[in-house]
């Protein structure tokens, strides 16, 4: 079913036991990218629900791009905020937790 809270309890789950190895925005950005082709589906009536977006090749293209964008626009967002709040301190996600995240992202939608 696609837009399900129940992917992001597992995200929850995650973050709690991986902490500062594992990103919850990422994971939530990735599921939002994956949900987009289910979301068009469901507006126009044409195609299968779970299409290309929910294959392995597509769902593994999808965490890629999700891991490389969500690891920018989750920098940006988080350092925005701090400059808001005037701390100095500038947040940098590691290539391997967006990674990670994505991935985990695209497992829990797919299983």
């Amino acid at each position: 079913m696609p837009f399900t809270p129940f992917h992001m309890g597992t995200g929850l789950v995650v973050k709690a036991l991986l902490q500062t190895s594992f990103s919850l925005m990422i994971f939530g950005w990735t599921q939002i990218i994956m949900d987009i082709q289910p979301l068009i589906v469901l507006i126009t009536g044409e195609g299968h629900l779970h299409g290309f977006s929910h294959s392995f090749i597509g769902a593994s293209l999808l965490a890629l791009l999700a891991g490389i964008t969500g690891k920018y626009l989750t920098e940006f967002a988080l350092n925005f905020v701090n400059k808001l709040i005037k701390d100095d301190t500038r947040l940098i996600i590691p290539w391997s937790v967006a990674m990670l995240s994505a991935l985990l992202a695209v497992l829990a939608m797919l299983y």
